[in-house]
């Protein structure tokens, strides 16, 4: 498990203190997790750092993540140390799979 809070401290594209971000990597497989604890939409950046691609032996690439909750498809452009911008609706998460 790797835990994105650290690299993702509160601004005006994260609400730290609303959201939850992780990401898990088993074979070649990867979770990004979001958890928004509030009664309103978050429109979330969520910023993966270099570190965590390292510790993670994970590619920079384009992906078509699928979130486990929904089966919503989205491409999402993964670069170190930048961001992925996810929609997460109150009191819900999304389990992105990639």
């Amino acid at each position: 498990m790797y835990d994105l809070m650290y690299a993702n401290p509160q601004s005006t594209h994260f609400d730290s203190r609303h959201l939850f971000t992780f990401m898990r990597r088993r074979d070649n497989e990867t979770l990004l997790v979001v958890a928004n604890f509030s009664d309103q939409i978050q429109e979330a950046d969520i910023i993966i750092p270099a570190h965590a691609f390292d510790f993670l032996a994970l590619p920079e690439s384009d992906v078509t993540a699928t979130d486990l909750l929904t089966s919503r498809k989205q491409t999402l452009r993964l670069r170190r140390d930048k961001s992925v911008s996810l929609t997460v609706h109150p009191h819900d998460g999304c389990v992105m799979k990639f």
